[in-house]
């Protein structure tokens, strides 16, 4: 009998000291961190939403909906940041396989600050599986985005 083991990218993140607010031209740790995240492409040309067997549209905001709730349960933003920066964002688009387990993420929008993205990030690593995707989901197209703010 065979055994599989499933690899589950985990992204690492380590800062010493307490967090800091950091400058916009101060290039960090995290920063690095999330340029060196790749953008997940599919050498597959793009198929058409009836070629693809899309849900329907509600379908999926109440799935980005429910694993945004699971990976903000873990989100936990520096104070001194959320005191200096309320409108403190950083955007991160999740791949999902027909499991719900991570496959990739992708950065969108950066915070501008490095304790702020880490927390984003450990929360990320903190969710072992996501709810599994509804019918028609296409894991080499369709992402998820996780939004992390400050005024949440």
């Amino acid at each position: 009998m065979r055994s599989f083991v499933r690899a589950i990218p985990i992204v690492c993140v380590v800062l010493f000291g307490a967090p800091t607010l950091a400058d916009e031209g101060e290039v960090s740790t995290v920063e690095a961190m999330l340029s060196a995240i790749p953008t997940i492409r599919d050498n597959e040309p793009e198929k058409k939403e009836e070629e693809r067997g899309a849900p329907e549209a509600g379908m999926y905001a109440a799935y980005t909906q429910a694993c945004e709730e699971a990976v903000l349960a873990y989100f936990k933003p520096p104070k001194k940041i959320v005191k200096a920066a309320p409108k403190a964002q950083l955007q991160l688009f999740v791949a999902i396989d027909a499991e719900g387990f991570i496959t990739g993420v992708s950065t969108g929008e950066r915070s501008g600050y490095r304790g702020f993205d880490a927390a984003a990030v450990a929360a990320l690593n903190k969710v072992t599986q996501l709810p599994a995707p509804p019918a028609g989901w296409n894991p080499a197209h369709d992402r998820v985005i996780v939004t992390f703010s400050a005024e949440k």
